[in-house]
């Protein structure tokens, strides 16, 4: 049953062009719906940017001649606030706008069947047509209105006012509606092909007219239950090519660092006499230890990523790809990873080999070693310090674990260190200090191993004594003939306290039978070659062969602690 009163029905039908839906339901308003930014952002967003695309868009060859089809509303409806439990899908009647002697506001929702279009149709054109039969008030001017896509299904018998005001989703730009009789039509190609690609999914639109109460402005269209039901007039190209392209990512090596890139590449295929129409864009995934699939790069046209610390070390990565071609088609994701690695992102480990304290020869051996959980070791380096000066290479760049060191100079100390770097490039950072230490002679040289006890005091075990042990070494072609143990007093003049033969490396020095009291004692041991030379008292190795010790029976000397005391330090 028709609701408005008979009177309003009678007025005369004149044809004139209908703007309903053609600037909301155009295709410029359609870029968002069809063209999703999310990966495009994602990649834009990314300091590792994408190559450009290299694939070649759809050449016109692959094309079939294009098609015209008319397609009537699958079901319509109007809804009216006056009635809002009633359903009007059978009306032959679609209202429109605010029938103020009712007052009403009056929506309508129609949808249509694209089934009989292939999904991978190009749409050249297409148009919606609709027969007005009334314009209240009579000639009144464009009435404006809104769209927006239902974002629900719905049915053209049960549709209601108080069930379909919450189907509505994205909204289109405004429209408007011509005050003139007859068929009126409007650019549908943008939504059509929104509908199409499942941009937007295809449940139809519902109209919001002008519903000011005090316009009272409102239109009737008739239904599909009429002569002249609601139609879609669509022109579409089908691409012959059918067949979905291939991708795959680039093979990679065993192992990678945290941060390396992924190539990929595809390849488009069409039936026999059809060109193929070009990779449009890609999609990439991959999975860390056999995990889910994620999704990693979506519809890029690049070919090629920076992975970049997503995985821990030691983790072990798969990637896959498929590729859609610009007539539509999907590829699909192989079952199996196309291309896997495991990550290295943790530096080796190396250091020197120990070295002993005194070199008797101006040529030496140092040796490294170094372990590398995953990738292994591709190289080391070595850097020495002269006297602890600045740190100077020795050996880059090579995977021997030894080298031997000529021309040293006699009388100096020598530090080393070493770094490794893996196959995967991960560097280890330099040690701060040396790893290695020697001190190569030119004279006889002594060290002084211990002083016991360092501190004598009236609250420990007495002694009268200070017991002394040293080690001799000699340059080549000379042997030790003698030590010497000096003293010096309470920072006093140095005297030479006693000598002993090459075969004695410790004594006892009796500080109370000298008649020394209280105080600081330090002492120097120096060895006599067979050529007379003797330990450089001036020489820093000097320092090797010198100790102190402290003696407090009258619990007078109160530093902070008591410590051996080094001359010079």
């Amino acid at each position: 049953m028709i609701h408005l009163e008979t009177a309003r029905l009678s007025l005369l039908i004149r044809q004139a062009v209908f703007s309903l839906l053609i600037l909301a339901l155009g295709a410029g308003m359609l870029a968002p719906a069809l063209l999703p930014s999310t990966a495009l952002a994602q990649d834009a967003a990314t300091d590792v940017a994408p190559s450009s695309d290299s694939t070649s868009p759809a050449s016109t060859d692959a094309t079939t001649a294009s098609q015209t089809v008319t397609l009537t509303a699958r079901q319509d409806a109007y809804i009216s606030s006056a009635f809002p439990n009633t359903n009007f899908g059978s009306a032959p009647n679609l209202n429109l706008g605010w029938q103020a002697g009712g007052q009403e506001a009056m929506r309508i929702l129609v949808q249509f069947d694209l089934s009989s279009i292939p999904r991978n149709a190009v749409i050249n054109s297409a148009r919606w047509e609709m027969f007005q039969t009334q314009v209240v008030p009579v000639n009144d001017r464009n009435m404006d209105f809104r769209a927006q896509f239902l974002n629900q299904s719905w049915s053209e018998s049960g549709v209601t006012w108080n069930n379909a005001n919450f189907l509505g989703g994205d909204s289109l730009p405004l429209g408007s509606v011509p005050g003139t009789i007859g068929w009126q039509s409007g650019d549908a190609r943008g939504v059509v092909q929104a509908w199409l690609s499942g941009a937007q999914s295809n449940f139809g639109v519902i109209i919001t007219g002008d519903e000011v109460p005090s316009a009272g402005r409102w239109r009737v269209f008739r239904s599909r239950e009429t002569s002249d039901p609601p139609r879609l007039v669509i022109n579409f190209t089908t691409n012959c090519d059918t067949v979905p392209p291939t991708a795959t990512v680039q093979a990679l090596p065993r192992f990678s660092p945290g941060e390396f890139r992924v190539f990929w590449s595809g390849q488009d295929f069409a039936p026999s006499g059809c060109q193929p129409s070009g990779i449009a864009n890609y999609d990439v995934q991959y999975r860390i230890n056999g995990g889910s699939w994620v999704n990693w790069r979506t519809r890029t046209t690049g070919t090629d990523f920076g992975f970049r610390n997503l995985a821990p070390n030691g983790a072990f990565v798969e990637f896959r790809a498929r590729a859609t071609d610009n007539a539509g088609n999907v590829g699909q994701y192989t079952s199996v990873a196309q291309a896997a690695t495991t990550i290295d992102s943790e530096p080796p480990v190396a250091t020197m080999s120990p070295l002993t304290p005194i070199q008797i020869s101006t040529s030496f051996v140092v040796s490294w070693s170094g372990t590398d959980n995953l990738s292994g070791i591709a190289s080391y380096d070595v850097e020495f310090t002269l006297d602890n000066g600045p740190w100077q290479p020795l050996v880059s760049n090579t995977l021997a674990t030894s080298f031997q060191v000529t021309g040293a100079r006699a009388g100096q100390s020598y530090g080393f260190r070493v770094r490794a770097t893996d196959q995967v490039g991960n560097v280890q950072p330099w040690s701060q200090t040396p790893q290695a230490e020697t001190i190569v002679l030119d004279f006889p040289v002594v060290v002084l191993d211990s002083i016991k006890p360092d501190v004598i005091k009236p609250t420990l075990p007495v002694t009268d004594t200070f017991e002394l042990s040293w080690s001799g070494y000699a340059a080549p072609g000379t042997t030790i003939q003698q030590y010497k143990v000096y003293y010096t007093y309470n920072n006093g003049s140095r005297t030479l306290w006693q000598s002993f033969n090459a075969a004695t490396t410790g004594a006892m020095f009796p500080w109370l039978q000298l008649g020394l009291g209280d105080g600081t004692y330090v002492f120097d041991v120096t060895a006599v070659n067979n050529l007379g030379q003797e330990t450089d008292l001036n020489s820093p190795i000097a320092e090797l062969g010198r100790g102190g010790a402290i003696v407090d029976m009258a619990d007078t000397i109160r530093p902070r602690a008591y410590m051996v005391y080094i001359s010079g330090n």
